[in-house]
């Protein structure tokens, strides 16, 4: 799973592409109807891309995002501030 998420003055949103073992390749788009911050965008990508996998009933997920601060919190390297 590969997720991305945008924040811009235009609209925020977020990209998920999710690869099966049978090499099919999905893809969504979402656009946002809230402001949101671009770390924001980014959880919202990894927790959407999340979902999408389980409703595919993927039994095994890699996730990869460029958001250095949603993959050390996933990973518990950072501890979530309130």
């Amino acid at each position: 799973m590969f997720v991305d998420g945008s924040s811009k003055s235009q609209g925020s949103g977020i990209g998920i592409i999710i690869e099966t073992s049978q090499e099919d390749r999905l893809q969504y788009v979402i656009r946002f109807d809230f402001a949101a911050s671009n770390n924001e965008a980014e959880y919202e990508a990894f927790l959407a891309g999340g979902k999408l996998a389980l409703a595919a009933r993927a039994k095994y997920l890699r996730a990869y995002s460029d958001s250095q601060l949603v993959v050390n919190h996933v990973r518990g390297d950072y501890e979530a501030k309130e």
